[in-house]
């Protein structure tokens, strides 16, 4: 039977996490599903912690290193499945990840790239916070040109799509801004949303940057996961709690891991000018859509209301 869904993981030096990224997987309460990892020129364990699963669903490979976009590109041009996952080696999916998107993007044909909030976990996985996304497509389609309002572990997007636009770019300058831009690339040809469910750990790594030689050692994609932990953070205190003092604090810390993103700059205007604060945070929160603090749905009742949804859109005759 053809798997409807390909799920990718391309892993380098990645043996610290990547056993529990690869339960998560196997763990899906959805099983019509291939998986495809690749270790692209580890020089540790991974491909020797990759080699002890015996699923029959995973399909691996080992090839020479070439960069992050070439590795998820040699997976997409081996991919079978209608739909693409996305899992990073060192995230973990919830249970009900796979089933909650696929009964969503059945019942919504027009998405055709869906992701999620994200809970951020620290090394030693303990919770830090909830990633809130921007939810819907009109108001994705106003700020994507000005940040990513997406976590790459989270998405599942059409295959064809993928395809059409070759995929991840290779020419990025930088290895985390192929996600991005692959991103902006996709939605030219298709709706995306962000379901408002936790379904994703996305993993930082608290380090302390006060040692330069440390500093050194960290990669760009540590860099640029924790230059958007701290901005978040920075959001959060500015527009949802009130907070000008660790808003200040954070968004400086993003500025010590990533200084090249004029938007830390802006962030730091806005907070010094009195009144201006208080207007963007009222912008925020009507174009976002959603109040932060707000309680959110379980994964298993938000698949439960959305079964119940799809009842409905199976039958409409049931709400006359």
């Amino acid at each position: 039977m053809k798997p409807e869904v390909s799920v990718l993981l391309s892993a380098y030096n990645a043996e610290r996490y990547i056993k529990k990224s690869i339960e998560s997987v196997l763990a899906q309460s959805y099983k019509n599903f291939e998986f495809l990892i690749v270790d692209d020129g580890s020089k540790d364990r991974t491909w020797e912690i990759i080699s002890r699963f015996r699923d029959k669903r995973i399909r691996s490979f080992k090839i020479d290193n070439s960069g992050v976009a070439r590795a998820k590109n040699f997976l997409l041009k081996n991919a079978k499945g209608d739909w693409i996952a996305i899992i990073d080696a060192d995230d973990i999916w919830h249970p009900l990840k796979l089933e909650i998107q696929l009964r969503y993007l059945r019942m919504h044909p027009e998405c055709k790239m869906l992701g999620t909030f994200a809970q951020v976990i620290d090394d030693q996985g303990n919770k830090l916070h909830v990633e809130p996304k921007v939810t819907d497509w009109l108001t994705i389609q106003k700020v994507i040109s000005q940040r990513n309002v997406f976590t790459h572990s989270s998405l599942v997007y059409d295959a064809s799509i993928a395809e059409r636009i070759g995929g991840y770019p290779v020419s990025m300058q930088k290895d985390y801004a192929e996600d991005y831009q692959m991103i902006k690339n996709f939605i030219k040809y298709g709706n995306a949303e962000n379901l408002p469910v936790v379904l994703v750990e996305y993993r930082i790594a608290l380090q302390s940057i006060t040692s330069s030689r440390r500093f050194n050692f960290i990669t760009t994609s540590q860099k640029i996961r924790m230059a958007n932990h701290y901005y978040i953070l920075a959001r959060i205190h500015a527009f949802y709690l009130n907070n000008k003092k660790e808003a200040l604090k954070n968004i400086l810390k993003s500025i010590q891991y990533e200084p090249g993103l004029p938007m830390y700059y802006i962030f730091i205007a806005m907070l010094m000018i009195p009144g201006i604060q208080l207007l963007i945070q009222k912008k925020i929160m009507k174009r976002e859509h959603f109040e932060y603090l707000q309680q959110l749905e379980s994964p298993e009742e938000f698949l439960q209301r959305l079964k119940v949804e799809e009842t409905q859109h199976q039958h409409p005759e049931s709400l006359t």
